[in-house]
C-alpha cells in the first residue's frame, strides 16, 4: 500500500473491509490535475496548450509529457518538487521574454509611443530609476536599447503612421495646408508643411512634413512652390488643396500663385504686424519709454 494510502487509513474510523478508504483514494487520484496546467493555458478543444511565460504553443492530447518537458528545458525556474504558491514565483524565476514574443512586441510598442507622443528622450531607457520602475512592472522585460529605439522602431512607428495617414487622406475630398519656411542654427533652411481637414464632421490637423528646401539657400518664391510640390505631391493632396495660408511675405504669396492655389495670409501674423506698427507711433514709444 502507498503511503499516501496509509495515511488515509491513519486518519479515517476503523473499517472492516477497508473498502470506504481506498475508494477516497482512488477517487482523489483519478481527480488530480496536474501542476503543468498552474503554467500553461489549454486551448478550448483541449488539442493545444500554450506557455504563459513564453507563449509558445504545444500540441496534447491529455499527456503532459512533452509540457513538462518544456518547462525543464526552456523555463530553469521551474521545478516539479515544490509547487509555488503563486504563478508569479515561476515567472520571476524564469528568464526573460523571448524577443518575438507577442507580450514583448506590445510593450516595446507602448514604450515607441510613450517617447514620440510625449517627446521623451531616448535616453530615458538608460536613466537608472526609469529602468529600476520598469524592472518592478514586469521583471522578465527588459527594454531595448537607446540604438535600436533611435534607428529601427521610430522609423517603424513613422512608416506606420504615415501609412495610416495617407489611408484617411486618400478619403478626403479637399482640405487646405498652413506652411512656413525657417531657418536652423546650422543655416539649413526648412519648409513645414500642415494639413487640415474635415473627418466625420471634426476638424483634423497633420503636420505633413518638415522638408529641405530643393536649394538650402534660396528662398525665391520658384524654390518655395517646387519644395511644396514636391510634398503635396508625395501625399497625394497636390490636387485636393484648395486654400494655402501663409504669412505676407511675398515670396510665399507669389509661390501659391506657381502653384495655381488660392492664398490666404494668416490672420495672427497679420494681428502681430498691426500691433508692431502701432507700437512704432512716436507718441506710443514715448509712453512705453515712460512706463520702462
Amino acid at each position: 500500500m502507498s503511503q499516501e494510502s496509509a495515511t488515509v487509513h491513519e486518519n479515517s474510523e476503523p473499517n472492516e473491509s477497508g473498502s470506504e478508504c481506498e475508494s477516497v483514494v482512488c477517487k482523489r487520484s483519478r481527480n488530480a490535475i496536474s501542476e503543468v496546467w498552474t503554467y500553461l493555458q489549454r486551448s478550448k478543444d483541449k488539442t493545444r496548450a500554450k506557455c504563459l511565460s513564453c507563449e509558445k504553443v504545444y500540441k496534447t492530447s491529455g499527456n503532459t509529457s512533452n509540457l513538462l518537458d518544456h518547462l525543464k528545458r526552456t523555463h530553469p525556474g521551474y521545478n516539479r518538487m515544490s509547487k509555488p504558491n503563486k504563478i508569479t514565483s515561476f515567472f520571476n524565476a524564469s528568464e526573460t521574454y523571448d524577443s518575438h514574443s507577442a507580450r514583448k512586441k506590445a510593450l516595446d510598442s507602448a514604450l515607441m509611443k510613450m517617447i514620440a507622443i510625449d517627446y521623451q528622450p531616448f535616453r530615458i531607457v538608460e536613466d537608472e530609476a526609469f529602468s529600476a520602475f520598469v524592472k518592478l512592472l514586469d521583471p522578465r522585460y527588459v527594454m531595448p536599447s537607446r540604438t535600436t529605439l533611435q534607428n529601427v522602431m521610430c522609423h517603424e512607428l513613422y512608416d506606420q503612421s504615415k501609412a495610416n495617414l495617407k489611408n484617411i487622406l486618400m478619403k478626403v475630398n479637399t482640405c487646405a495646408i498652413s506652411t512656413d519656411a525657417w531657418t536652423s542654427r546650422a543655416n539649413e533652411s526648412y519648409l513645414t508643411v500642415t494639413c487640415h481637414f474635415i473627418e466625420n464632421c471634426s476638424l483634423r490637423s497633420a503636420v505633413l512634413s518638415t522638408y529641405n528646401l530643393l536649394e538650402s539657400t534660396n528662398h525665391s518664391a520658384a524654390n518655395i512652390a517646387e519644395s511644396l510640390r514636391i510634398v503635396l505631391t508625395e501625399w497625394g493632396v497636390l490636387d485636393k488643396v484648395s486654400n494655402v495660408i501663409t504669412d505676407n511675405a511675398s515670396s510665399m504669396i507669389k509661390a501659391c500663385e506657381l502653384l495655381q492655389k488660392r492664398h490666404l495670409p494668416c490672420f495672427a501674423h497679420t494681428l502681430n504686424l498691426v500691433v508692431q506698427d502701432v507700437l512704432a507711433f512716436e507718441k506710443v514709444k514715448n509712453v512705453i519709454t515712460k512706463c520702462k
